[in-house]
């Protein structure tokens, strides 16, 4: 345990791999459901919650996520924006659309569903709020909160480090 003498790029990777489900999720569980519990209010929980996105500590090797992303845009179940979105990248215009093998697809199909089928993938995108614009939106609506909560611990333990100092005081 713990000699990598021998060791290849591929046990590093599973160790990485193993080390983020096995010792870094308790952790970012507990992070989450103190957040949950602590910070928000009970009329705020039922809209907003607080999630580590571990997706980056868990990619494998550049060639092995963009052959992964090759199969799923080549057989239609990810976009260029899916994609993108997956590496962290911003949407490009015309992103939307998906690919299908041309002995694939049905005969009902349309530019129409095409067109509708993009609106509803948008939206969904810009629901799952991972987006720039929606990060900063965000970040203001929770300043004045986290600014807050902030000053309450400092004043909270100028307070008791105050205390503290009166009692080692009236020691000597």
């Amino acid at each position: 345990i713990g000699d990598l003498e021998r060791a290849t790029f591929s046990n590093i990777e599973q160790q990485q791999l193993d080390y983020v489900s096995s010792a870094l999720n308790i952790w970012l569980v507990r992070w989450e459901q103190a957040i949950l519990t602590q910070l928000l209010l009970p009329e705020e929980r039922a809209t907003y919650f607080a999630e580590h996105l571990v997706d980056a500590l868990l990619r494998g090797d550049t060639l092995s996520r963009y052959q992964a992303y090759a199969i799923g845009r080549n057989w239609g179940w990810l976009s260029a924006n899916d994609v993108r979105d997956k590496e962290n990248d911003n949407p490009v215009a015309g992103g939307d659309a998906y690919l299908v093998p041309l002995n694939m697809v049905p005969a009902s199909s349309g530019a129409q569903d095409d067109e509708e089928r993009a609106v509803a993938r948008r939206y969904a995108r810009l629901l799952r709020g991972r987006g720039i614009i929606a990060r900063e939106r965000i970040a203001q609506s929770w300043a004045p909160k986290i600014a807050e909560a902030d000053q309450e611990i400092a004043d909270l333990e100028a307070e008791r480090v105050g205390a503290l100092i009166e009692d080692h005081l009236e020691d000597t």
